[in-house]
């Protein structure tokens, strides 16, 4: 059983993710993501 890869991103995705403005909310997600993991990651 080979493993999927859940993003596959290649350049073109990110230049097309980019001229949507995509690319900032992603990492805007990303970021608030991992700022729960540590306030979660604080409380333990």
């Amino acid at each position: 059983m080979k493993s999927k890869k859940l993003f596959s991103i290649d350049r073109d995705t990110v230049i097309h993710l980019g001229e949507n403005g995509l690319l900032e909310q992603i990492e805007e997600v990303f970021s608030k993501v991992s700022d729960l993991y540590k306030i979660i990651n604080n409380y333990k």
